[in-house]
C-alpha cells in the first residue's frame, strides 16, 4: 500500500478528514508528470485558520504518532 494511502486511512479513522489534494482535474492533468508525481504523494490535510488550537494539536499529534508507528 502506498504511505499516501496509508497516511490518509489512518487519518480518517481519527475522524481527521484528510484527503488527496486535487479534487478535480482536467484529462490533460495526465501528461503533466510533475501534477501526476504531486497528486500521488501529497495529503490534503485540514488545517486552517478557523481550527482551535486544540483540533490543530490534535491533527499534529495524530501525524506524529503515525510517523513514529510507521518507523519501527
Amino acid at each position: 500500500k502506498e504511505i499516501r494511502t496509508d497516511l490518509q486511512e489512518f487519518l480518517n479513522r481519527s475522524g481527521i478528514g484528510a484527503a488527496g489534494p486535487l479534487w478535480f482535474q482536467t484529462p490533460e492533468a495526465e501528461y503533466l508528470p510533475g501534477l501526476m508525481r504531486f497528486r500521488d504523494h501529497a495529503v490534503a490535510l485540514p488545517l486552517y485558520a478557523a481550527l482551535s488550537v486544540s483540533e490543530q494539536k490534535r491533527v499534529v499529534n495524530r501525524i506524529h504518532r503515525w510517523v513514529q508507528r510507521m518507523s519501527k
